[in-house]
């Protein structure tokens, strides 16, 4: 018999938030909550910050081959967004989007939590002007930066999350601190605007799992919109760029649409996961890969982006749905992407692939080979010809 939703210790912070992560769910409706706690510990200490520390490496390389001319067709090679770094771009857009979302001259942090402790466990910061990173600095679990106080609170800077239940009053704190660091370390900053994104640990677990950008966009809103809906979010800004906060006002196909947009022109991108973090992970937790980004690749396909579009997720702001445990996500008929369309096994499919398909694709319509644009990530890019095949 599967763990129910009840038995959920009704003391952990994100309990609130599970039906909209679907893969946490699973794993945690498999395997129970000692596992799914034990799970979230081990990814905290030995896989999240390694796995952002190496996209945001990874970006800011991809970024200095593109303006170094290294990279003969940006518009064909993804890399993941400097800010924040859940989110996949293509290379073309990265410049001209964070310009757009943060403005010309900016700090931008990202924090995240563990859902346990409720602690900050990571932060990851970047500097940009004009769109591109010209500094950067990552603060891991041991680092002594987290260890800082708040000047007028006494909190050290771990403990803020902890300390402030409500993620905005905390990013407001957090702010003041790490204002003090960046004008200590740059000065020449002091006047630049400052944003951090804030996440819960399973949330990033969640979105690591999401194959399709079209996916990771919604969930991206539902996550916000947990705000309007339960009193708190999963995701957040603190400020709020305002274009991102305009957005979330629209419904959730539209909200999708746009950032897809700005993200990939349009196009869906199957989502890279790294062959490092996957062979992590297996050591540390092989039964979890299977209710997360192996098991939609082998069990059940991805969804079209029609079909994401279409889908109807949980109302949670029906009380019974929580009482009833009705957390299926109902999706119209429509002709999900597998491996056998693609032909290639999981660990080729999870390294990455741009798709030239939108939301006009047929919801019924087949997948063929001949949609792919290019394989892989950043510099391993591979662009795709006939005679990739």
């Amino acid at each position: 018999m599967p763990y129910t939703y009840s038995e959920i210790p009704d003391t952990s912070a994100t309990k609130r938030f599970i039906p909209i992560m679907r893969y946490v769910y699973r794993i945690y409706q498999a395997l129970g909550i000692e596992y799914l706690e034990r799970l979230v510990q081990d990814l905290s200490d030995e896989v999240l910050y390694d796995i952002f520390k190496i996209r945001l490496n990874a970006s800011i390389e991809t970024a200095k081959a593109v303006m170094e001319g290294k990279i003969s067709d940006p518009s064909k090679t993804m890399s993941y967004a400097f800010f924040p770094p859940v989110i996949t771009i293509r290379n073309d857009l990265q410049q001209g989007t964070a310009k757009l979302l943060y403005g010309e001259s900016n700090d931008i942090s990202f924090i995240c939590i563990n859902d346990l402790s409720q602690e900050i466990f990571f932060v990851l910061n970047l500097h940009c002007e004009d769109g591109v990173p010209v500094d950067w600095w990552l603060a891991g679990p041991s680092d002594e930066l987290l260890d800082r106080r708040h000047i007028k609170y006494g909190y050290k800077l771990r403990n803020i999350t902890k300390k402030e239940k409500n993620l905005s009053k905390a990013g407001l704190k957090l702010i003041d601190l790490l204002k003090d660091v960046r004008n200590e370390r740059t000065p020449q900053w002091a006047n630049s605007n400052y944003t951090l994104s804030m996440v819960w640990g399973t949330g990033a677990i969640n979105t690591l799992n999401e194959i399709s950008s079209y996916e990771a966009m919604g969930l991206i809103y539902d996550g916000i919109s947990m705000k309007r809906i339960l009193g708190e979010y999963l995701f957040c800004y603190v400020p709020w760029p305002p274009l991102v906060e305009t957005l979330t006002l629209m419904p959730r196909a539209s909200f999708i649409m746009r950032l897809v947009g700005l993200g990939t022109g349009g196009y869906l991108y199957l989502t890279h996961v790294e062959r490092e973090a996957r062979r992590k992970i297996k050591e540390i937790s092989p039964e979890s890969l299977k209710y997360g980004c192996y098991g939609t690749w082998e069990n059940e396909g991805v969804p079209n982006p029609a079909m994401t579009l279409g889908v109807q997720i949980p109302n949670l702001k029906d009380k019974t749905i929580y009482k009833e445990e009705k957390f299926d996500w109902i999706y119209p008929e429509g002709r999900r992407i597998t491996l056998e369309d693609l032909d290639m096994d999981v660990e080729e499919a999870l390294d990455g692939i741009l798709t030239d398909i939108d939301q006009d694709f047929p919801i019924n319509q087949k997948f063929t080979r001949d949609h792919i644009i290019s394989t892989g990530m950043g510099i391993e890019t591979k662009l795709w010809t006939k005679n990739s095949e």
